[in-house]
């Protein structure tokens, strides 16, 4: 079926909280009540990772120069709907003793979420749905033309990642 970002609360929502119960995987991060604006583009370590100005553009990823994530890349993470849940800093390149290489928002549950999701949704059923371990990963192979590529956001998958999974190949 055809998933819209900008559509109601995606149809799985009620099976996949039916499915976890009570279990601490169940329920949702809240969508971000504003967006960073001021992220810049030009800062040479995504390129070192091999992200394209494209890419960077249309993820709308970028250094943030103040604020919580100052001095990391800022990802947004989207939930599959298409809602800005988080935005997750990568320190580029090895960081300081004194900050650590990821930083996640305070209460942000990464097992609730699959990068990428809401995108891979969009894309062509036929082609396969390939899980990778980390943002990177996933906007390298997305760059190669496989857009229907997600990350875990860790390495562990959770049973709520599954279920999110499962539904998404059904």
């Amino acid at each position: 079926p055809s998933h819209s970002p900008s559509s109601p609360a995606h149809p799985a929502s009620a099976k996949v909280a039916d499915e976890l119960g009570d279990d601490d995987e169940a329920g949702e991060n809240p969508p971000l009540s504003f967006e960073l604006k001021s992220l810049k583009q030009d800062h040479p370590y995504p390129a070192e990772r091999g992200l394209t100005d494209a890419t960077m553009k249309s993820y709308g990823i970028g250094y943030c120069s103040k604020g919580c994530l100052r001095g990391y890349l800022a990802i947004p993470i989207r939930n599959r709907d298409g809602k800005l849940v988080a935005y997750i800093g990568r320190w580029p390149g090895d960081p300081p003793d004194d900050q650590p290489k990821y930083k996640l928002p305070k209460g942000f549950r990464k097992n609730l979420e699959l990068f990428n999701l809401d995108r891979a949704l969009q894309a062509d059923a036929s082609q396969p749905l390939l899980v990778v371990e980390g943002v990177f990963d996933c906007l390298h192979l997305v760059q190669l033309g496989y857009p229907r590529t997600v990350a875990l956001l860790g390495s562990a998958l959770s049973a709520r990642q599954e279920v999110l999974l499962r539904d998404a190949v059904c």
